[in-house]
């Protein structure tokens, strides 16, 4: 080769031999944990034997200068691991994997199952917004692992069939499932807490919703126009700080809230044309917003408790099947609420605890006909456009010996 060829090729050589040393995955502070497959040899990551021994990858960094060769770690550095001897399975340094606990930071949005796959190789949790959708979504099994979303979760217009996040408990903002057109079942099963509201609507084939770890939900909670959907199953579920709807779900025959004190705002169920009964035995508060206006309970027979306080323009209340309030605390309480002009709970019989209708500015007729048993104190009081005579009335009718506390009828009108 002439020395003119040579340095010709010089530069050449150098170039190739300086892509060499790059293509090499983990040659670079953070390519075994970027998603990206560096060296272009098929696998990235932790997939990629050049990262075995990266930090990233569960590499034995904090081994150094010990005595691992060819013993079994005994007074190592590892001292209080189950290593010796064993395959690490089910130990105590690896449950998780290596990255249990590790925060992507950011938002992600996925519109296909083979953007999913990378996820669970890198991460658990989301410090961000989630948005999956579109019709290239079938599955959600890539993110089995995810155990929490800081900000909102929003899965709409896939092709899913069975929605699953096994890990999943908690979501920081809104949890949002809407237009999922073959969407037959929801399952979230270790879900505790909900930051913001939930909004499910939108099903046609929806036909099992199962929630059995929820507790609380920060906002409202909105089930809707799930015309399948026969079993709603809540059972823990114990705070809607928002309000609460069940609309439309014309095949719901079996509902579960029986842990449910306190429904922030108004609650709505309406639209459900197989439900025959709703019970909700814990049940204490309903309301306290100013711009609550209806409270309509079509079909709940029994409850533990309820308190209708401070709604202002609170002028339609709708219970008529409500009959028995024994379960504990078993009280009933409906004050402050100055548009309403008629309280009609026109088939129930028996409060467990006490009775108190006070301070409703318009209030001009009661309806509780079927009263005949209050277990505590009874309270009429300070509801100038009542009737003395019919707060009176109604105390007969119940009569002295079926009221198990003091008595106290004042402030009411005159005619």
């Amino acid at each position: 080769m002439s020395r003119r060829l040579a340095i010709l090729m010089l530069p050449q050589l150098m170039l190739l031999g300086a892509c060499a040393q790059q293509l090499v995955e983990g040659s670079n502070a953070g390519e075994c944990s970027d998603g990206a497959d560096n060296d272009a040899d098929g696998s990235y990551d932790c997939a990629d034997s050049d990262c075995a021994e990266a930090p990233d990858c569960g590499g034995d960094d904090d081994d150094t200068g010990d005595d691992d060769t060819g013993d079994d770690d005994t007074g190592d550095d590892d001292t209080g691991d189950d290593d010796t001897g064993d395959d690490d399975t089910g130990d105590d340094d690896d449950t998780g994997g290596p990255f249990a606990g590790v925060v992507y930071l950011g938002d992600l949005a996925f519109v296909s199952d083979a953007e999913m796959q990378w996820f669970c190789e890198s991460y658990d949790t989301v410090a961000g917004d989630v948005r999956i959708s579109g019709i290239g979504v079938t599955t959600l099994a890539a993110l089995d692992c995810l155990v929490r979303v800081d900000g909102l979760l929003e899965i709409s217009s896939s092709d899913i069939l069975d929605l699953e996040f096994p890990a999943l408990e908690e979501v920081g903002g809104d949890l949002h499932i809407f237009d999922n057109y073959p969407l037959g079942g929801v399952e979230l099963l270790a879900l505790r807490g909900v930051g913001g509201s939930v909004q499910i609507d939108g099903h046609p084939w929806l036909d099992e919703l199962r929630m059995p770890a929820l507790e609380s939900v920060t906002g409202d909670l909105f089930l809707r126009e799930s015309a399948s959907l026969a079993q709603l199953s809540l059972p823990a579920l114990e705070d809607v700080s928002g309000s609460l709807w069940l609309r439309y779900l014309d095949a719901l025959v079996d509902l579960e809230l029986n842990s449910l004190t306190t429904v922030g705002s108004d609650l709505w169920v309406s639209g459900n044309l197989a439900l025959a009964e709703l019970a909700m035995p814990a049940l204490l508060f309903v309301g306290a917003n100013p711009a609550l206006q209806q409270v309509t309970l079509a079909v709940i027979t029994d409850a533990g408790g309820l308190r209708i306080t401070s709604n202002p323009i609170l002028d339609d209340l709708q219970m008529p099947q409500l009959r028995d309030m024994v379960s504990l605390p078993g009280w009933l309480r409906v004050s402050s609420c100055a548009g309403l002009a008629v309280l009609s709970l026109p088939a129930l019989e028996r409060v467990g605890d006490f009775l108190m209708l006070a301070g409703n500015a318009q209030l001009s007729q009661l309806q509780l006909e079927e009263l005949e048993f209050v277990g505590g104190d009874f309270y009429i009081t300070d509801n100038p456009s009542l009737p003395a005579a019919a707060a009176e009335a109604l105390r007969s009718a119940v009569g002295d010996g079926n009221i198990g506390g003091d008595v106290v009828i004042s402030g009411n009108g005159s005619r």
